[in-house]
């Protein structure tokens, strides 16, 4: 997100993943592709809103969970995500 940084402008942003299913090896196995969002007195273009919610996925599809183990056997579990951040110029 550092390389966005630059062209973001001062205002509120969201990631918000519901949904997120964690696979039994700690990998993502389902979440929504939309999880960037911006408040509504940010306008950015669409090119750029673009690129920075694939970013968010690619990071979210490359990140390692630990999985969650049940009676000494990793199972696939579900959880909800959420972060705001307020950038200010």
């Amino acid at each position: 997100t550092t390389l966005f940084r630059s062209e973001l402008p001062a205002g509120t942003y969201t990631c918000e993943i519901p949904d997120l299913v964690i696979d039994a090896e700690g990998k993502a196995a389902y979440f929504s592709n939309n999880v960037f969002y911006a408040s509504k007195e940010v306008v950015l273009s669409q090119k750029l809103f673009q690129s920075i919610n694939e970013q968010f996925v690619k990071a979210i599809n490359e990140i390692e969970f630990i999985p969650l183990t049940i009676d000494g056997e990793k199972v696939p579990f579900r959880i909800d995500m959420s972060a705001d951040m307020r950038l200010a110029q």
